[in-house]
Formats: C-alpha cells, structure tokens, sequence
C-alpha cells in the first residue's frame, strides 16, 4: 500500500518540554513536517492506553498539544494524525 499522490505524511522530528505529570496538563510543542490538516494529536502511554490530546497548530511545522490526564507513568509516544496520514511515533516519559 502506498500513499496517494500530492498527500504529504505527517513527521514528528522532537518535542519540546522533557517528561512531563501523567495527571495531565503539561504543554508540549512537537516540530516536525506536514503538519496540514491535522485532526488529532494522541499520546500513548507505558501500558499501550492512547488518549487524544487538545492541541493548537502554530505552523505547517509545530504544534502545541495538552498532555492528556490518566495515562501511565513511564516511556510513551506522541502522534500526529492528518488528513494525509499518521506520523512516526516520537518519543516522550510521563513521570
């Protein structure tokens, strides 16, 4: 399976902020490429729960999302979703 023509997959390059309270709350700004369109920002956290996050874009290139509350301490990940796909899944600790 390939992607369409003319339709640019989303890529997270890193994130802006260190580890950050599972309670939620915290703000990240996450960089990257083709951020157009983008319908949802998710966290997944140590245990595999994915909540979506409240973001605002800045750019094509940067966003700022909320960390979602309730998810698990330790090693996660952040994904961008647009209307041309998801990105890769950057990496990201609640502690």
């Amino acid at each position: 399976m390939g992607r369409s023509p003319g339709r640019l997959l989303p890529r997270t390059g890193h994130h802006l902020g260190g580890s950050h309270n599972r309670h939620g709350g915290g703000r990240v700004t996450v960089n990257g490429t083709a951020f157009v369109g983008v319908d949802t920002v998710t966290f997944t956290d140590s245990a595999a729960a994915t909540a979506t996050a409240v973001f605002s874009p800045l750019s094509d290139t940067q966003l700022v999302a909320t960390v979602p509350g309730g998810l698990a301490a330790g090693a996660g990940t952040i994904t961008v979703h647009t209307c041309g796909g998801n990105s890769n899944a950057q990496a990201f600790t609640l502690t």
